[in-house]
């Protein structure tokens, strides 16, 4: 039913009956007021599950789906035959369903009622079993029997999925040689950490050649970018080169990336994301790969001492090919639509290389603003990866705030989210002073462009 390895489920549909109850085949419309929707792992088997509701669900269970729902079919197919799946239900959030965990619960909770069509669904069946209740908050089900919903999942595949990349629940999913920790809060009860709360601290209590790996499965004959937000820190002590060591390796202990970042040190970090800077690894897999360990390490030339690797925000993707053009506006403003002033730097402008991606970068002014449309796919997540920093033409201490926004075809608002930063002096060379930041958005089926 489901491919090998994890998957993202996002939405499932039904599909009417054929032939049971006196509105099956029929087309309807109608909403439900108040419908619940829960996934969850669980060790039970189909036809042995417990009569008790909560028993059923492993410790990742998570509520898809709350609120009212209107539903709809066509009731399109062969005359007393299977329908069409048209009875679509989309997650306010994805699961993540790993079989070699175990089976999958589907737990409906209707507290309303609604006037639907009778759903297909099949008689004895070895693998699957179900649980029901007439009261949507009972504990113990009223009974069990061996049919179940024919159901049809909307999914992603979830290779390439690293866990716990922000170290908020410290180290867990990764592996550590030599001595690392978690960062807590810095100076003036500020965060030290692009992503949450909390960084890696590579090399902690100067242990030469500490490192950090993980594991992560992915797809053979891809590839994929590795981004990550990094800065050396001496402790007070600016000047010092560090260095940081990315190595990735698959199953068949193939390398197939290795590099190699340095960063000068600065002041001790006053807090928030100052003085981290992104970085990124792009790499390809092999048909058989399998898998990849990815791996970070201090490589400061004395082997760390005297100076730390901090380390946040790690994020795994496949397929890094943007669906924006001109992304990093190295063919200046090509595609782009603007409104009040704004301007590239760089060389094409004034000689001066600021960017991560290339050698430009927009600036954009007082109340200014850019945008473009692109076409994507309905029914679909997107993740709005970019990188900005406020600057203040040298002065320091100013809070510069950017507004990023996704509205579709319809004028529907997609996302909006507004960053804030500190602006400090001006940009030396590079990437130096950008943070990485995204923005999550679904389309919805007709949205057409964004």
């Amino acid at each position: 039913m489901f491919p090998p390895g994890p998957i993202l489920i996002d939405g499932l549909w039904f599909r009417p009956d054929a032939i049971g109850g006196p509105v099956a085949g029929v087309p309807f419309s109608a909403t439900i007021s108040n419908l619940q929707i829960l996934l969850a792992t669980t060790t039970k088997t189909p036809n042995s599950q417990s009569m008790n509701f909560a028993a059923n669900l492993g410790s990742d269970s998570n509520t898809v789906f709350a609120g009212p729902l209107k539903l709809s079919s066509a009731a399109t197919g062969a005359s007393g035959g299977s329908k069409a799946f048209d009875i679509f239900i989309p997650f306010q959030s994805a699961f993540l369903y790993d079989p070699s965990k175990g089976n999958l619960v589907v737990d409906f909770k209707n507290f309303s009622g609604g006037q639907i069509a009778i759903c297909d669904g099949t008689g004895p069946n070895p693998k699957a079993s179900r649980n029901y209740s007439a009261a949507p908050g009972a504990v113990t089900a009223d009974g069990r029997d061996n049919g179940a919903d024919v159901l049809r999942f909307s999914y992603q595949i979830a290779y390439g999925r690293l866990r716990n990349g922000s170290f908020e629940i410290g180290f867990n999913g990764w592996s550590q040689v030599g001595s690392n920790a978690i960062t807590g809060l810095g100076p003036g009860g500020a965060t030290i950490s692009t992503d949450g709360l909390h960084a890696a601290v590579i090399g902690a209590a100067d242990v030469k050649n500490s490192s950090i790996s993980q594991v992560v499965t992915i797809l053979g004959g891809a590839t994929y970018l590795l981004r990550f937000d990094w800065f050396a820190d001496a402790f007070g002590s600016p000047g010092k080169a560090g260095k940081l060591s990315v190595n990735i390796k698959d199953s068949q202990f193939r390398t197939l990336a290795n590099q190699l970042f340095t960063n000068i040190t600065a002041a001790l970090p006053s807090g928030g994301s100052l003085n981290f800077r992104p970085d990124a690894v792009t790499f390809n897999t092999l048909p058989d790969s399998g898998a990849v360990t990815i791996t970070f390490s201090d490589a400061t030339d004395d082997g760390g001492v005297g100076l730390d690797i901090l380390l946040d925000d790690v994020l795994l993707s496949s397929s890094p090919n943007s669906l924006i053009s001109n992304g990093s506006f190295e063919a200046n403003l090509t595609g782009w639509t603007t409104a009040g002033f704004s301007t590239v730097l760089g060389p094409a402008g004034n000689g001066y290389a600021v960017g991560t991606e290339g050698s430009n970068a927009l600036a954009l002014g007082a109340n200014a603003s850019v945008f473009r449309t692109v076409n994507l796919p309905g029914g679909t997540n997107f993740d709005l990866t970019f990188d900005w920093f406020a600057d203040a033409a040298g002065i320091a201490g100013n809070t510069g705030q950017l507004t990023v926004t996704a509205i579709d075809s319809k004028s529907r608002t997609l996302a909006k989210a507004e960053f804030s930063r500190i602006s400090t002096s001006a940009p030396k060379n590079g990437g130096q002073n950008f943070h990485a930041a995204k923005l999550a958005f679904r389309t919805f089926p007709d949205s057409g462009g964004v």
